[in-house]
Formats: C-alpha cells, structure tokens, sequence
C-alpha cells in the first residue's frame, strides 16, 4: 500500500494495465523505477502471482523469477539502433521476400520470443526501427536467420514494455511513430519523482536496506529513525536510483548493523546540502550545524508547511516548531530559501 497520492495513482494504472491488451508504456524520469516496475509487470502475469505493484516491489517477492525471458534493450546506448535491435541482417534484408520482418538468432528480438522486451528509453529509438518492431508486433511472425543464411519461421508472442522519459528532448510532440503507439495499447503507467512520494520514502528507505541485505546473503541493517529522517529530507535528483546507491554504499561501509546519522554524515558528500564540513570545533558542534542545515532545507522543500516539515523530519509538530527555535531559524534568515 502506497501512502503518497502519486505512486498510489501509479498502482490504479498498474492494474488497469494488466486487463488490458498489447504493450506497454511506462514514463517518468531516470531513476523512478521504471524497469523494476516493467519487471513487476512482467512477474504479474504469470498465473497464481501476486498483481498488486506494492506487493510486488518488496524484496521478497522480486526473488520469484518467471520463467520467461525478460530482455533489456537500452535504446540510448546503442549507436546504430536496429543493427542492436534485429542483428546483422538489420543493414541489408530487414524485411523478408514475403514482408514479414527478419532478424538474427541471438537478437534481443529473438531472445524476447515468448517473454518480454523492455525496451529503456524507447524515444531513442529510430522510427525505421519502430516501424519495424510495430510490422513484427502486427504480423505475429518473424523471419529468424542463423549465422549460415538460413532462416527459419517463428511465432512472435512477446510482450513489449516500453519506457519513456518526458523530462528528455521536447523538440517532438510525441517521439513515437503512431503506428507504434497503437501497439503500446494498454493503459500506460506513469511513475512520480521521488519528491513527490513524500508519504512513501521512509518506508522505500527501509526497504531499500532489507533490499541490499538480501543481495549480500548478509543479516539486516537496521537505520535509526534520525539516519530515515536525514535521508527523507535530501533532494535525490536521482530519484530512486540514486537513494539505492546511497544506502547500498552505507550498507557496505558501516561497521554495525545499526546505520546511525553519524555514518551518514562520516560516508557521504550530501548533494543539495550546502554544509561547510571543517576539522574546527566538537563533534557535537558539527552535528548541531548540520542539523541546523537540514531542517532549513526540509523546511524550504515543504514551503514551511510545518505539518508536512515535520513528517518528512519524522518528529512532531510541536517538536518542530521547539527546534526551529532552538536552532534560531527564521524564514528569510541566512541559508533559508523563501517559499
């Protein structure tokens, strides 16, 4: 269950796609998930699986592997597109004598059929090569040749999952052919920045750390409440992506079990936080400034909402005004930003 009104919207759509039919669009900005939720979708449909995506996020369940073959194509990192996409046969014969597509065995292609392609960042994707992909999408054929010229039929049963990020080049109103947007049919999905997931990043953070003890086979780490609080008030540009690195370096490098702000402070150059670190004064002299420094920034995030200030800090209210005191805060005082 999702607390944030963003990701919960995301959830609908996640399931209104699933009774749909044809492929699938996924959009937001690097960073937001896009191909574990692609994933998630790919894992929900087989029979007997959970189908709601919060379930099927968590680290539990993601260690269930379908056996269907899941196949990534990053359409932004690959010089010529097509020869990428269909193989070599791409330059010469991407069309067989009888129209339907062709393309080599050890494609992405032909490694998707009777999976899924996920195809990441797909408005890089050349519209000769979207118009091909949408030709194979439509005739449910393909044309596969081997590396002696032969070719052999098959059927084509696979499940496109495209991702498309709208805070990229804007010089095209829609940098998809139609042709392939009518194949993309199903509802699409369409994933929040992380700073709009206010209500859900504590728990994300949480899971995130079971999420890289389970990847090193190693007893959970448990952050204390402040070490939550500090990272939930960060900006992550990155969005998720760049949280998961963070706790995944926390992970690596912390001693104990217990990840405190202290770690925190001792592993990372926080971004969007202009603290002067120097060697001068005591530990809890620096401690106090960097404090004094996140609650400013938390406070300028929320507009100086101090409802909303407060939950993201993970105190109360009141406890929030007493500290905003404490610590001299005032709204246009230095190193605060006006709303």
């Amino acid at each position: 269950m999702f607390r944030s009104y963003d990701m919960s919207e995301a959830a609908s759509q996640f399931s209104e796609a699933l009774r749909g039919r044809g492929g699938l669009l996924i959009t937001g900005e690097a960073g937001t998930g896009r191909e574990l939720t692609a994933r998630a979708f790919h894992r929900a449909l087989v029979p007997g699986q959970p189908t709601e995506l919060a379930t099927l996020l968590n680290a539990e369940t993601r260690s269930f592997r379908s056996d269907r073959p899941f196949v990534v194509l990053d359409c932004s990192a690959c010089g010529d597109i097509g020869l990428a996409f269909f193989g070599a046969c791409w330059r010469d014969r991407s069309v067989g004598p009888d129209g339907l597509a062709v393309t080599n065995a050890g494609s992405p292609v032909h490694q998707a059929l009777g999976g899924t392609l996920f195809l990441r960042d797909v408005q890089e994707l050349a519209p000769r090569a979207q118009a091909t992909l949408a030709r194979v999408l439509r005739d449910g054929e393909i044309w596969v040749e081997d590396g002696r010229g032969m070719r052999e039929r098959a059927s084509v049963q696979s499940l496109v999952i495209a991702s498309l990020d709208p805070s990229g080049d804007r010089s095209l109103s829609d940098p998809l052919t139609p042709v392939l947007r009518r194949h993309l049919s199903r509802p699409a999905i369409r994933l929040p920045v992380l700073r709009r997931r206010q209500g859900d990043v504590g728990r994300l953070i949480r899971d995130l750390f079971v999420d890289a003890a389970v990847a090193r086979q190693a007893p959970q780490f448990a952050p204390s409440r402040q070490t939550v609080a500090l990272l939930a008030a960060l900006p992550w540009k990155g969005n998720v992506a760049e949280l998961k690195r963070v706790v995944d370096l926390l992970v690596d490098r912390c001693e104990g079990r217990k990840v405190k702000v202290l770690d925190v402070l001792r592993n990372l150059s926080l971004d969007g936080i202009d603290v002067a670190f120097t060697t001068q004064g005591t530990l809890k002299e620096a401690r106090d400034r960097f404090e004094r420094e996140y609650v400013v920034r938390t406070l300028a995030r929320h507009r100086w909402r101090m409802g909303e200030a407060a939950s993201a800090l993970g105190i109360q209210r009141t406890n929030l005004y007493r500290k905003v005191r404490q610590l001299s805060i005032r709204r246009d005082g230095a190193g605060c930003e006006k709303a």
